[in-house]
């Protein structure tokens, strides 16, 4: 028996509404992670919500493993017509096939985040699963649920799976899972900052599971993960071990991450600012959380985000200059072959640049960096008449003779971990930056910066060989093309981290730890 659908164009849902379709391996997953916890609580039956329905992945998925169950009551809500009848009409074709009598499905059309459930369904569940819509919510929508769920959506702009885990928090018994599919921002964003702590307030944080890019066909460049989480009984103190694990699966590319491992992520992850969920924490790295000496990076000069380009408000630059975006920053090399030239009488910025920006000599710092690259800070030397735009940042040192050593300490593993420790989020965020701690030894400062400036040489010279500087797999090419020049450099970056180890007075298991969150890649 063949079953045909044909949806019309308005019927293509996608980015309009932030929903889209589950995966069946990610679907597969969740499933049996929340089957197999049901089961180690002695469960035989089990109420599950979902309150996305979609086109029934959840439902359907529930149904294939329902065979070791007495029951499995599912209940599912979604306030389309569309979504609610397709679901309907799936669930029925897959349990025709199987003829499970342990499995039943109940659906309901309405506003998952507003309206009451039914009131013949249960007030709390077994468990509660699903897929949310990603999507930011704004306007009265957001308002409204910004009212409802006052004490965990704080700010005026914040996505929809949010409230979704806010809801089900509502609908969990001491003892009830939950187990939703969101995007990897989650586990860093500010605006999520208080769905995490009612998280790690309230629930037992049992595994996360992290999917590569392209899981989802709709959004290719976004990374998944999913999360179990088991609620506490009131007043009781978390102490959950959580697996940490990186689904196997031919996606992502040679280098993502395939590996498990476990760590008491409510121990570490409640004492990292915004309570983000770091899938590379560990206890051993608590060091870094507090133990570092040195004044605050801001305390050294000015931390600022670029000029920004803007369509509502263009206004005019106060000179001529030349624009480095993050795509021109290179470690220790900021390449202006292909830079913008900005001329005062051209008026494109929402934040045009202050002339200080321009005249100083600065460090230029990558501000976008996407979740899969390895190093999170890349930092290059910038003179007079360059300015950072839009996804590029700069530090103006208070002393300019300091450039050098500033952009080697941003390039360094030291300042790589401490920062990939606190976020890892799509943005460089000023914020954490300013906090970085920077102790002060001239003799380390003066060495440091020489070996900067000897880096920085080298950087040119394979820039005036090669007709671009961006290239891929760049150390293997670099290592191929400039084999005596290539040794050099890393020579060189390899005695700046010793000197800045010894800067920080951290010892050999401390510079293992910093070097391996260094250089590992998170997703």
């Amino acid at each position: 028996q063949r079953v045909q659908m044909t949806f019309r164009k308005e019927r293509q849902r996608g980015r309009n509404c932030g929903t889209y379709g589950t995966p069946g391996f990610i679907a597969e997953t969740m499933v049996e992670d929340v089957l197999n916890a049901l089961k180690a609580g002695g469960h035989s039956t089990a109420q599950i919500l979902d309150l996305s329905a979609e086109a029934g992945q959840f439902p359907v998925t529930f149904l294939a493993h329902s065979g070791s169950f007495d029951s499995i009551r599912f209940y599912a809500v979604d306030q389309d017509a569309t979504a609610v009848s397709v679901t309907d009409r799936i669930v029925r074709f897959a349990r025709n096939g199987r003829g499970s009598a342990s499995f039943e499905l109940r659906l309901t059309r309405r506003d998952s985040l507003v309206d009451a459930l039914p009131s013949s369904w249960p007030s709390q569940f077994s468990a509660v699963v699903g897929n949310p819509p990603w999507k930011v919510l704004l306007g009265a929508t957001g308002e409204e649920l910004q009212r409802r769920y006052a004490s965990h959506l704080d700010l005026c702009r914040y996505d929809a799976y949010l409230a979704f885990i806010a809801r089900a928090h509502n609908l969990l018994p001491p003892g009830g899972l939950l187990s939703y599919v969101i995007p990897s921002a989650f586990l860093f964003n500010c605006g999520a900052a208080s769905i995490r702590r009612l998280l790690l307030e309230n629930y037992d944080i049992l595994n996360l599971r992290i999917y590569p890019q392209r899981s989802f066909v709709e959004l290719p460049c976004m990374i998944p993960v999913s999360f179990l989480a088991k609620k506490r009984e009131r007043n009781s103190q978390g102490s959950c071990v959580t697996e940490v694990s990186y689904h196997r699966t031919h996606l992502g590319g040679a280098n993502r991450p395939r590996s498990s491992h476990q760590l008491c992520g409510a121990d570490l992850w409640t004492r990292l600012p915004g309570y983000v969920f770091n899938p590379c924490a560990s206890l051993k790295a608590e060091f870094l959380l507090a133990d570092l000496s040195g004044n605050q990076l801001i305390e050294w000069g000015k931390l600022i985000g670029g000029a920004h380009l803007g369509r509502l408000r263009q206004r005019k630059p106060p000179c001529d200059f030349v624009g480095v975006h993050a795509r021109h920053i290179r470690s220790f090399h900021v390449c202006l072959r292909n830079a913008a030239d900005y001329s005062r009488d051209t008026a494109r910025f929402e934040r045009p640049p202050d002339i200080e920006w321009v005249t100083s000599r600065k460090v230029v710092i990558q501000e976008l960096r996407y979740m899969t690259h390895r190093d999170r800070l890349v930092a290059g030397v910038a003179g007079p008449g360059i300015c950072a735009v839009s996804t590029a940042m700069m530090f103006l040192p208070d002393n300019p003779s300091h450039c050098d050593f500033f952009a080697a300490l941003l390039n360094c593993h030291v300042a790589n971990a401490w920062y990939k420790l606190r976020d890892v989020s799509r943005s460089v965020k000023l914020a954490h930056l300013r906090c970085f701690p920077v102790p002060y030894e001239r003799g380390v400062w003066d060495r440091v910066s020489a070996l900067a400036r000897d880096c920085k040489r080298l950087r040119m010279k394979f820039h005036r060989s090669v007709h671009v500087c961006t290239v891929a797999n760049e150390r293997e090419f670099l290592r191929r093309r400039f084999p005596r020049e290539f040794r050099m450099l890393l020579d060189c970056r390899h005695v700046i981290e010793e000197e800045i180890f010894g800067l920080y007075r951290l010892s050999a298991s401390q510079r293992a730890v910093v070097q391996e969150l260094s250089m590992i890649r998170m997703f």
